[in-house]
């Protein structure tokens, strides 16, 4: 999990932004929606960024399955059983999670309508 090609993108953009202010209102409720229609990959995806980001941190525990309040609900293999709080998140990471998800539906779309033809 040291090497995730996304999540160095996702830092990078975040830390040429100097995000420093929270998501609005209505970026965090379409961002809620969104996540609630990922695909495994996209659970998988951001799970792996959530873990990343705790590793990197100063707050690092290797105690902790998930950081951040986020918790498995079920152990089957799907990854979509994992329950997050925006709230509890980083602001930087709920940017890149924000990031990530409207990339990962815009990959979805595309490959929905290419499908299509």
């Amino acid at each position: 999990m040291d090497n995730f090609p996304v999540y160095d993108i996702l830092i990078n953009q975040i830390n040429k932004q100097n995000v420093s202010k929270d998501l609005t209102a209505a970026q965090k409720t379409e961002l809620i929606k969104k996540i609630e229609t990922l695909d495994d990959d996209g659970w998988e995806s951001i799970a792996i960024i959530i873990k990343m980001y705790e590793k990197k941190s100063e707050q690092h525990s290797d105690d902790v399955l998930f950081p951040y309040g986020a918790k498995v609900n079920s152990m089957n293999g799907a990854s979509h059983n994992i329950t997050l709080d925006l709230l509890l998140l980083p602001i930087k990471l709920r940017h890149m999670i924000n990031i990530f998800v409207n990339m990962h539906h815009a990959k979805l779309e595309s490959e929905k309508r290419m499908g299509g033809m």
